[in-house]
């Protein structure tokens, strides 16, 4: 290659694509800056506060943000899965904060989404307008906006999925592309996307099979495309994937939801002109079954494109069908994925019995992944629709004239029917709050609502919740932080253990206390990752810390001890000999991965520049004769 990648998707030469994708993006999120100083509702609470806390470390104490205290007690920050610090992209929050930050991030991915999909289809062979639309059906149905509209800021990395796709596809004819495609997973791992990359990364496995039995490709060319891409991802993941798995299997979330598309909810999701978080009240959740009823708020099941893309997709799939069969096939086995618990043959079901497969939850988030490919067969579609229209009308400029209004058309659809999804979603007044010296722990933090809405009493149970809960956001994490206030029953998808004292409990001894000792001991320094503690005692006992134990705390300044768990506290054994002690947050598993991490650069770099002639003779045989 010329040049890199990325250089090459920017050069200065598409500078007018790049401004048409701002500019799109910018009319697409104008209802997010809209309310600019407004903060979310349902998750966004919970994700202002991950957002936060990490600039909180960097920032105020110079620390990487290894441990949250403000989080249900005390608990890993990095281990979480849906950390999201190490993202590139996490610069904009640190600069503008997490309110203003979450929302220019909303745009940018929009913008990297709609110019990776691009390139996508480019690299499938598509012609310039026809790959414009797969850009637009992809990034532009309401499946990315409406998962942003609730606050799930992990799906942001939705936005990669096309430049992982392609440098997939293009790692069948240079090996670099396999280690940028390992990057791209962990960078998608980086920004909490645990769905995107695990789905992503199904497709990536399964279209590599699928191919190799097709003889499509060599299985030997499919084996070493799939170590490359998945020894990287994981190698330069790993000083993140380290902690979380240490966390996840620390603590297990089995997940047993009914979930799933029937086919009334699928084809809705897809044409359903109204797409807003609202609609579910309108229509049957919780009815369970093949043929109709809705699993889970709307945010999980819309995806609209309408009816041409669709038509120009099925099209596009007999078009290509001998090409590109091996897609056509791992197509079809997602959209099956996806029916969940509801189809008579679950694919999703035997799937969830099997590790990390057993605590993830919603069947319908494999259309991360599919629609995608739905977004590529419209491209190919219009591609093929153009050169009917050009052999009948024996005229050229008339098949362009026609694709051209075509896809301006399926913008202003997707623009009108998707765009207004993020009016609700930034109607909560930022709530006033008053930083308190000193850290503390309470039970909860009083949450904050656009609007209380009650049941009319004439709507089912489930219904009723989701009325009461729409516009309101899932606790008060976001302003107990600003408050330096840390929140023990936090709202938090994993069961943490969450043994610290609230300060409004009968049994609350302070931050830091001594047990079993009469004396006294206090905060000398007190921040996220690191405490210096003073004590005087008269006698043997334990200083304990009011957050959860977990064992990547390590203790400095009394040797030949250790820190323990006292009533699932931080606890060290002290006597009145001494004097002070250093608590500092450094697991073993953070070291390992940044370990590994730093070797797969430089592994990764060394293949990068020199990797060009050993990969020569493997590329020459990777396609089928």
């Amino acid at each position: 290659m010329k040049r890199s990648l990325i250089i090459s998707a920017l050069w200065p030469r598409r500078a007018g694509l790049l401004l048409l994708w701002a500019l799109i993006a910018f009319i697409f999120t104008w209802p997010a800056f809209q309310n600019f100083d407004n903060w979310g509702i349902q998750d966004w609470d919970q994700h202002l506060f991950y957002h936060s806390v990490p600039a909180l470390s960097l920032l105020e104490y110079g620390q990487f943000p290894l441990w949250n205290p403000y989080h249900g007690g005390g608990a890993p920050a990095l281990g979480n899965p849906q950390s999201v610090f190490l993202s590139p992209l996490y610069l904009v929050a640190l600069l503008f904060g997490a309110v203003h930050g979450l929302k220019i991030e909303i745009w940018l991915h929009l913008v990297i989404g709609l110019a990776g999909a691009y390139w996508l289809g480019r690299e499938r062979r598509l012609d310039r307008i026809s790959a414009l639309l797969v850009s637009f059906v992809f990034m532009l149905s309401s499946m990315f906006v409406l998962a942003l509209a609730v606050g799930m800021t992990t799906f942001l990395s939705i936005a990669l999925i096309p430049w992982l796709l392609g440098l997939y596809f293009r790692a069948y004819r240079t090996g670099r592309c396999g280690v940028w495609a390992g990057l791209i997973c962990a960078l998608m791992f980086f920004g909490g996307g645990i769905y995107p990359v695990v789905i992503s990364v199904n497709f990536i496995v399964l279209h590599a099979g699928v191919s190799a039995l097709l003889r499509a490709v060599q299985p030997s060319a499919a084996l070493k495309v799939l170590g490359i891409i998945l020894a990287f991802s994981l190698g330069l993941g790993a000083i993140k994937i380290a902690p979380s798995l240490e966390f996840m299997l620390r603590h297990v979330r089995p997940i047993d939801d009914y979930s799933g598309y029937s086919i009334g909810s699928l084809w809705y999701s897809l044409t359903g002109r109204e797409q807003t978080i609202a609609v579910i009240l309108r229509l049957p959740v919780g009815e369970p079954g093949f043929w109709h009823g809705f699993s889970y708020f709307f945010d999980e099941n819309g995806m609209y494109v309408g009816l041409v893309p669709l038509a120009l997709c099925l099209l596009g799939m007999a078009a290509r069908g001998r090409r590109d069969a091996a897609l056509i096939i791992c197509l079809v086995i997602f959209v099956w994925i996806s029916f969940g618990d509801r189809i008579p043959i679950s694919l999703w079901s035997a799937l969830h019995e099997l590790p990390p497969y057993d605590s993830m939850r919603v069947a319908q988030r494999f259309r991360f992944v599919y629609m995608l490919l739905v977004a590529l067969f419209a491209g190919c579609g219009l591609q093929t629709a153009r050169g009917w229209v050009d052999r009948l009308a024996r005229r050229p400029w008339l098949g362009q004239g026609v694709a051209i209004v075509s896809v301006l058309a399926i913008l202003c659809d997707l623009i009108a029917v998707n765009a207004p999804i993020l009016r609700d979603a930034f109607t909560v007044l930022p709530v006033e709050t008053t930083r308190s010296a000193e850290f503390y722990q309470v039970t909860g933090f009083v949450s904050h609502d656009k609007e209380n809405v009650v049941s009319d009493g004439e709507e089912s149970r489930l219904k009723a919740y989701y009325r009461r809960v729409m516009y309101r956001p899932e606790g008060g994490l976001y302003p107990a932080l600003l408050s330096n206030v840390g929140t023990i029953h936090a709202y938090e998808p994993v069961p943490l253990p969450k043994r610290a004292i609230p300060r409004d409990s009968p049994d609350y001894r302070g931050e830091v206390y001594l047990d079993g000792a009469t004396g006294a001991a206090r905060f000398a320094v007190w921040s996220p990752n690191r405490l210096v503690i003073e004590t005087q005692t008269a006698g043997p006992g334990y200083v304990v810390v009011n957050q959860n134990y977990d064992p990547g705390w390590r203790l400095k300044g009394l040797p030949g001890r250790r820190i323990e768990p006292v009533g699932g506290l931080l606890a060290v054994q002290v006597g009145p000999d001494d004097r002070w002690f250093e608590m500092y947050y450094l697991p073993a598993s953070f070291v390992a991965g940044a370990t590994v991490t730093g070797v797969s650069f430089l592994l990764g770099l060394a293949f990068m520049l020199k990797g060009k002639r050993l990969w020569g003779r493997f590329a020459a045989r990777a396609m089928l004769w």
